[in-house]
C-alpha cells in the first residue's frame, strides 16, 4: 500500500481546500494510505466539518505567520514516522513540501491559481521555477489555459505538466424542475471575485425584470462595501447575503443563473457545482472559464460592464428554448467533472 502525505495552507473556505479533500475521500483505500496535515488552524470551518464527516482526520500545524520554520521541523517529523513515498501539496505549502522532502520522494503539486503580480502565494516566480525543475516534482495544472501560463512563466515543458480538471461529488446535486426566480454567486468577496460587477449588472436587470433576485453566497474583506453598494442603489431587499453556507447545492438546485464576474479564475468549483445543477452559466472570460463554458451551456462576457451582463441575463430568462438546451447540456457535461475520475487521475499519477 503507497502513503501519501497531503499538505494545505489551511482548510479555510474554498474550492482548492474542498477539492484536496475529495481526492483523499475517493482515493482507493486497497491501494493508498494517507495523512490529511494542515499549516494553519481553520477548526469548525465549513471544510473541517466535512472533513470529520468524511472521517478524514486531519492534523493542525498551528503554523505562525509568515514563513514558518518551525512548521517545517513539525511536517519532517511526521514524514520521518509515517514514511510516505508520495507528498502531494497544495496552493502556498509547495515550498513547505520542497524544504521536508530530504529524502526525495515522489512530490505532486498542484496549481490552483493563475500567478498574479509576478508572485505565486507569496513566493517568487524565480523560487517556483527552481522548485519545479527538479525531477521528483510533478507540477498538475487544473485548466488548459493555466497550464499555458504555466509553461510560459516556469519555463517547462508541456509534457512536464499533467492536466486534471478539478472534480465535484455530482451525486450532491438534484436540479429542480421549479426554480425559485434568483440568480446566484458563490465565492469570497475579494478583488478577483469582483462582485461589484455583479451587483452592478443585476441592478440594470431589474429594470426590465423586477422580480428578480441575486443570492450571493461567501464572505470576505469586501463584503461590506458590496452590500453598501446594494444600499446605495437602493436594491438592498433584492440581494441576499448568505455569508458562507455547507448546503450550497440547496441554493444551486432552485436557482435559475449562475453568473460570474470575476478578473480571473483557473478552474473554478463553483461553475461546476453550477453545472451539475442544471445552471446555464454566465460568466467573463477569462482564465480557463472556457475550458468550461461554451455557447452549448452558457453565455462569454468579453467585458463586466453592466449592459453586458444584464443583455445576457434577460436574454436567457426571455428564450425558454435556449435555456432548456443549455440546462440540460450543464447536467451532461458536468460528469466530465466528478470527483471520481479527478481522483482516479491522481491515482495514475501516484503510481508512476
Amino acid at each position: 500500500m503507497k502513503k501519501i502525505v497531503f499538505i494545505v495552507p489551511s482548510l479555510g473556505v474554498g474550492g482548492a481546500e474542498l477539492v484536496s479533500l475529495n481526492i483523499c475521500r475517493f482515493l482507493n483505500n486497497k491501494e493508498f494510505d494517507y495523512l490529511f496535515v494542515s499549516l494553519n488552524s481553520c477548526e469548525n470551518s465549513v471544510n473541517d466539518i466535512r472533513a470529520r464527516d468524511w472521517g478524514i482526520k486531519v492534523i493542525y500545524l498551528n503554523k505562525n505567520s509568515g514563513f514558518d520554520f518551525m512548521s517545517i521541523k513539525k511536517l519532517r517529523k511526521i514524514v520521518k514516522e509515517y514514511n510516505p513515498v508520495i507528498i502531494h501539496t497544495h496552493m502556498g505549502a509547495l515550498i513547505y513540501g520542497f524544504l521536508l522532502n530530504f529524502r526525495k520522494v515522489k512530490h505532486v503539486h498542484t496549481i490552483h491559481c493563475i500567478p498574479q503580480n509576478k508572485r505565486y502565494y507569496g513566493y517568487p516566480l524565480w523560487l517556483v521555477r527552481f522548485v519545479f525543475k527538479k525531477k521528483n516534482i510533478i507540477p498538475v495544472c487544473i485548466s488548459e489555459k493555466q497550464r499555458e501560463e504555466t509553461i510560459k512563466l516556469f519555463k517547462l515543458k508541456n509534457k512536464e505538466i499533467p492536466l486534471i480538471y478539478n472534480g465535484i461529488d455530482t451525486s450532491l446535486f438534484k436540479p429542480k424542475v421549479l426554480r425559485e426566480k434568483y440568480i446566484i454567486n458563490v465565492g469570497s468577496f475579494t478583488k478577483i471575485k469582483n462582485q461589484k460587477a455583479l451587483i452592478k449588472g443585476f441592478y440594470e436587470s431589474l429594470k426590465e425584470s423586477p422580480s428578480l433576485s441575486l443570492v450571493l453566497i461567501g464572505d470576505g474583506p469586501l463584503r461590506k462595501d458590496c452590500e453598501k453598494l446594494t444600499e446605495e442603489l437602493g436594491i438592498a431587499k433584492k440581494v441576499i447575503f448568505t455569508g458562507v453556507v455547507s448546503n450550497v447545492q440547496d441554493y444551486l438546485s432552485s436557482a435559475l443563473l449562475y453568473v460570474c464576474t470575476s478578473i480571473t479564475e483557473a478552474n473554478p468549483l463553483s461553475f461546476l457545482e453550477a453545472m451539475a445543477a442544471g445552471l446555464p452559466i454566465i460568466s467573463t472570460n477569462v482564465g480557463g472559464v472556457s475550458d468550461i463554458v461554451s455557447k452549448n451551456n452558457g453565455i462569454l462576457l468579453d467585458s463586466d460592464l453592466p449592459e453586458s451582463i444584464k443583455n445576457s441575463i434577460l436574454f436567457l430568462l426571455r428564450n425558454e428554448e435556449v435555456y432548456r438546451i443549455m440546462s440540460n447540456n450543464c447536467i451532461k457535461q458536468s460528469a466530465n467533472f466528478d470527483i471520481k475520475q479527478c481522483s482516479h487521475k491522481y491515482e495514475l499519477i501516484y503510481s508512476q
